[in-house]
Parts: structure tokens; sequence; C-alpha cells
């Protein structure tokens, strides 16, 4: 990257002398900054997805699970290069925009749809040097799936299908002990 450095210097009125006095020698009160006269490229933004209610199952080889109706978060962020501007997360069917507060954005789903589900990307933007930047993350394939938090289906499977198995193995153990003890009597005329 082309540019110049410089120190932030101090500058103070000496009543002695009369005159303004610059002392730019660093020190560790001064950090020095650095500014770049020509925009170079942008760093390549960061794409995460998380859950507040464990919502998420985790890293797939596709991508990530979040659960029916479960909150979760995407959040975009780029490494510091120049101050502002803003994120645009995309995907192929909606899109959302934040400002980059801190160099991130939060993109808060409070329930999660099968609309939601989809590949997304952080798009970040700034204008740098009268010139309009901008630099996009990798894809983050979110798939919704089941529902996490409605406990039916596991009722379901615990408690009344085991219940129905067992009616039906005590219904056939009487049936077969009854049919066992039954005599046929020969009808004479």
């Amino acid at each position: 990257m082309s540019g110049w450095r410089y120190f932030v210097c101090p500058m103070e009125f000496n009543n002695d002398s009369n005159r303004f006095q610059v002392d730019c020698e660093p020190s560790e009160l001064f950090r020095r900054i650095s500014y770049f006269s020509q925009p170079d490229k942008l760093f390549q933004p960061n794409i995460s997805v998380s859950s507040s209610m464990d919502g998420v199952s985790g890293a797939q080889q596709q991508g990530f699970q979040v659960f029916r109706g479960s909150t979760f978060t995407i959040s975009c962020s780029i490494q510091p290069q120049y101050p502002g501007g803003s994120f645009l997360l995309s995907s192929s069917t909606h899109n959302y925009t934040q400002p980059a507060v801190n160099h991130s954005a939060h993109f808060l789903f409070p329930a999660a749809e099968p609309a939601h589900q989809g590949n997304y990307s952080c798009v970040y933007h700034v204008s740098a040097f009268s010139q309009d930047l901008s630099s996009e993350s990798r894809l983050l394939s979110v798939t919704v799936t089941g529902v996490r938090s409605d406990p039916e289906p596991f009722i379901i499977r615990a408690v009344v299908l085991p219940l129905t198995q067992l009616l039906v193995t005590i219904g056939l153990y009487f049936y077969c002990k009854v049919r066992k003890h039954v005599v046929v009597v020969p009808l004479t005329e």
C-alpha cells in the first residue's frame, strides 16, 4: 500500500518565547496513524452465525443448521482500514443493511422460518478518498430444520408409540389365550 505516515504532534504556546512550540517526538501518548493516498483493496469481511437459545446445531460441511422458531444472529465484521461504512447482508431472497459499528454489524432473526434459509454473504461498503469501495465475504449456508422447542414429536415417540405397542401386545396375548381354551363341540341333530 502506498501512502505517507506521520505522528500526531502536540502543539502548545510558550509564553516566554511568545511562540507556538511543536513536539513531534514519538511517545507512548501518541500512536502512529497511517493514511493512504490511494485506496487499496479492502480486506474480505468475516461472516458467522450464532444463536442465543442453542438453536444452531453447529458447522456442517454444507453450512449451519438453525432450528425452526429459534432466535439466531448473522454477524458481519471486517478488519479496520477506513472509518465508517456499512454492511449489506445479502441472500437470494432478502437484503438487509446496517451501518458498521466498530467495523461490525449484527443481523437478528427473532424466529427462524424456512424463508430464512439460503446462502448469505456480507458486503462491506465504504467511501474513501472520493471512491466507493466494497468487499464481499465467503458464502454462509443456513438451513432451517425441525422444531427444537416443540415437545410434541418427542412425546409421540417416547410415550404414545411404546404405549400403543404395549396395548397391542397385551391384546394379542389375551386373544391367543382365549382362542387356546375354545372347545369345539360338534353339533348333533
